[in-house]
């Protein structure tokens, strides 16, 4: 697991820099550059299949991949970036304070989660489907939030649950499955 916990920092410290080039050029042109918006979303996919394996949402090893894999039990999807808002992107990280502090409280939660997740998987052998959809919330969440700040997306990550139809009007979509049990 450390490999993908010193792998998700790089690509995570990497993705937060290429978002700060990306925020120069919505400033100048109104658009993300698209290979710097897939490789960003492609970062949020990985660093979201990480945490979910780390936190013990999901159970298979995840791929070392930042593309989309029909087998992997966590799929981010983003939809392709059109035209960025210019101010809106000009005071992004301001504009995010409130989304950014409930996630941390989230974050918080998933850690005490994950610690009674795995006395819970110790003593049953398994993670039970209302632990998992308790504890997937916040990993959906965290992704729409990164998605924002990394300015892939205009629209406010508020919390309520994605619709079932897929990310068009949303612009991004978490979908976690539970291991079989």
């Amino acid at each position: 697991m450390l490999p993908h916990l010193v792998a998700a920092l790089c690509v995570g410290l990497v993705a937060a820099a290429a978002a700060g080039v990306a925020w120069f050029a919505i400033l100048a042109t109104g658009r993300y550059p698209r290979p710097v918006a897939g490789f960003v979303a492609g970062a949020i996919r990985y660093t979201t299949r990480v945490g979910c394996y780390w936190l013990l949402v999901t159970d298979p090893f995840p791929s070392f991949a930042l593309a989309r894999r029909s087998g992997d039990p966590v799929d981010v999807r983003v939809d392709e970036p059109d035209g960025r808002s210019r101010l809106t992107t000009l005071f992004r990280l301001p504009l995010a304070l409130p989304a950014l502090t409930l996630l941390y409280l989230f974050q918080v939660f998933a850690l005490v989660a994950s610690f009674v997740a795995w006395w819970t998987i110790l003593v049953t052998g398994r993670l039970p489907h209302g632990m998992f959809e308790v504890m997937e919330v916040g990993h959906r969440f965290q992704a729409r939030v990164s998605a924002y700040v990394w300015l892939l997306v205009d629209a406010y990550p508020w919390f309520q649950e994605e619709p079932a139809s897929g990310p068009a009007g949303w612009a991004i979509q978490a979908e976690m499955r539970p291991s079989p049990e």
